[in-house]
């Protein structure tokens, strides 16, 4: 599992209606920020690029997403020392990462209805 709900459900006093709507603000909201973020790095606007990693990072936090969020710590280190390459190389696994938090967030709301 790459989240963690149960550390996640206790973050927000196991209030699942409250999950539900955080998770559907993840879904709207966290691929906005991947290709924003790739979009900026495409235009080689370093600080966009890392701004919308740091809010993709946080949406992670949100479910205890610790893998997605330390590739993606990792991908605004490769911005900030200008490594252009290995930071769009790193995108893919960010997306994949990202693929697979959606998938176990829609398992654990199908698990809960």
């Amino acid at each position: 599992m790459i989240i963690n709900m149960a550390n996640a459900l206790a973050r927000f006093g196991d209030d699942r209606v409250l999950m539900n709507s955080v998770i559907d603000m993840f879904y709207e909201d966290a691929p906005k920020a991947l290709d924003a973020a790739q979009d900026h790095l495409a235009k080689v606007n370093l600080n966009e690029a890392s701004r919308a990693a740091h809010s993709l990072k946080g949406l992670c936090a949100n479910f205890d997403a610790m893998k997605p969020a330390t590739t993606i710590q990792a991908f605004e280190g490769l911005l900030e020392a200008g490594n252009l390459d290995e930071a769009t190389a790193l995108l893919g696994r960010i997306r994949e990462d990202i693929a697979q938090v959606i998938v176990e967030l829609k398992a654990w709301q199908a698990e809960t209805q």
